[in-house]
């Protein structure tokens, strides 16, 4: 009963403190992600430059942009808004051929590879309407709407399932859309209608009326740039973080092993 007791108080001392730091963790990764979407906000709304002259935009939740940008609505810049293969699309589906990306393909500026389906040729042709083309923007539908990535030249002619299409244009470049409609600023239009609640599905029509605000073709060149970049270091920092995580829990759970299979030396608590 001793031995069990002086176990139990170790485990207790040294769960209690690798709890404390993997909390200090995770509310690392919370500031970070805060962080991440603090500038994302700030550059696709204000630019980068604070000493440019600013405007009001007449949307509340926009507030003042620079006064050489516009704020105009998706539909009014995209040729075509579309959506993918709707209808009982698993009858489609081949072992291989033409790449279908789905919504759990489709995470914010990325697309999964796997799983990927497929469709034959002669069906993607058939739905030509929502062939897919280098620098068109795939959105979510359903469970996380709006959630939005970019095609690039390996998906170029593919096809898509249940996604909504915004097809590329000479008016915007798509890397800086891609960071627009992935932050809180289209997020908070999302949710408009739905009483504070993200809506379940997102549609071609909701994605036509997003209000973009958008600066010359050059400045969103240099912006998406920069984005990169903002994105690629804090992304670097939260993998760090998650990879402390994973070695934190794994030692705490070899810890509680090790003490409770007579693998550690616990000297017993000092009588008081």
């Amino acid at each position: 009963m001793v031995v069990q007791k002086t176990i139990a108080s170790f485990l207790d001392r040294k769960t209690a403190a690798i709890d404390a730091l993997i909390g200090r963790k995770e509310k690392l990764l919370e500031l970070l992600k805060e962080k991440r979407s603090a500038l994302i906000d700030q550059a696709v709304t204000k630019g980068l430059d604070p000493t440019v002259p600013m405007k009001d935009s007449g949307i509340p939740w926009i507030g003042k942009v620079p006064a050489h940008w516009t704020v105009s609505r998706l539909k009014h810049f995209s040729p075509q808004i579309t959506v993918g293969i709707v209808v009982t699309p698993a009858k489609y589906y081949t072992d291989s051929g033409v790449p279908c990306p789905r919504s759990l393909n489709i995470k914010p500026g990325l697309i999964l590879r796997e799983p990927m389906v497929f469709i034959s040729p002669e069906t993607n042709e058939l739905h030509s309407k929502s062939k897919l083309r280098r620098g068109d923007l795939l959105c979510v539908r359903t469970g996380q709407p709006g959630t939005t990535a970019v095609v690039d030249e390996s998906l170029d002619g593919a096809n898509c399932i249940d996604l909504i299409v915004v097809r590329n244009s000479a008016a915007f470049v798509s890397s800086y859309l891609c960071f627009v409609m992935n932050s809180t600023l289209a997020l908070r239009q999302y949710e408009e209608g739905a009483e504070g609640a993200l809506q379940q599905h997102f549609n071609v029509e909701t994605a036509g009326n997003l209000l973009i605000p958008l600066p010359p073709v050059s400045e969103q060149t240099d912006l998406a740039r920069r984005l990169l970049v903002i994105d690629d270091n804090v992304c670097r920092m939260a993998n760090r973080v998650r990879i402390q995580l994973a070695l934190l829990r794994e030692y705490r759970q070899s810890l509680i092993t090790a003490a409770v299979t007579g693998q550690l030396d616990i000297p017993e608590a000092p009588t008081p």
